[in-house]
């Protein structure tokens, strides 16, 4: 819902956004339509359009939460996109038509699903293991640092409790790590949830110690 008290121009930037943002849900049923990689591309500059809206008039007097809302279904939708696209690629094999790999797709899978969880999103939260999956997967691939780097980088900027339920998950990652850069990628990350939650850190290692039944 707009705000009455915003200026006629930033009503205008927000129903914008909104139209942009509506776009970008419809693209993925475009796409299992038969859109094919006209629609991967239709589906980023979508994508990319909402969000510039959204940035340029971040500080404006537009409601809020609002704003918040929007934006994470901008960034779940998108992730949501990428993750079908994933699973195709997976199942055939190769690159897309638009020259999108599977590697891009995980990357803007990664960023667009922790910035739907930053914003807000629950429906987000419960697919976080989803990240932590292909993060494995793509280990030893040309991306493999970038993607693990932009999972860090965006898992630091979460509220620790939206972490907390997938500790076990997290600390089995750091237990599997191969080398000492995704090493320290998690361990950044446990310490977010230890220095808010520590008594849930020492639980969740002792119960993956076997030490609590």
């Amino acid at each position: 819902m707009l705000d009455a008290n915003c200026a006629p121009r930033t009503q205008d930037a927000l129903k914008k956004m909104l139209t942009l943002s509506g776009d970008v849900y419809s693209l993925d049923a475009a796409r299992k339509g038969g859109g094919g990689s006209a629609s991967v591309s239709k589906s980023y500059e979508k994508y990319e359009a909402a969000l510039k809206v959204s940035q340029q008039h971040k500080d404006q007097s537009f409601d809020v939460s609002t704003m918040h809302r929007k934006n994470a279904k901008i960034h779940l939708s998108f992730a949501s996109f990428c993750d079908t696209q994933i699973r195709a690629l997976q199942s055939v094999g190769g690159m897309q038509k638009d020259g999108m790999s599977e590697e891009d797709y995980v990357f803007k899978y990664v960023e667009n699903l922790l910035k739907a969880i930053e914003t807000g999103s629950t429906r987000a939260q419960e697919n976080f293991p989803r990240t932590l999956e292909l993060l494995v997967k793509m280990q030893g691939s040309k991306d493999s640092k970038k993607i693990w780097r932009k999972w860090k980088e965006g898992c630091l900027l979460l509220p620790a409790s939206t972490l907390i339920r997938w500790l076990p998950q997290l600390i089995s990652l750091f237990k599997s790590c191969p080398d000492s850069s995704c090493l320290d990628d998690v361990a950044q990350v446990l310490m977010l949830v230890h220095n808010d939650y520590p008594q849930a850190m020492y639980m969740a290692v002792r119960v993956m110690k076997n030490e609590i039944p």
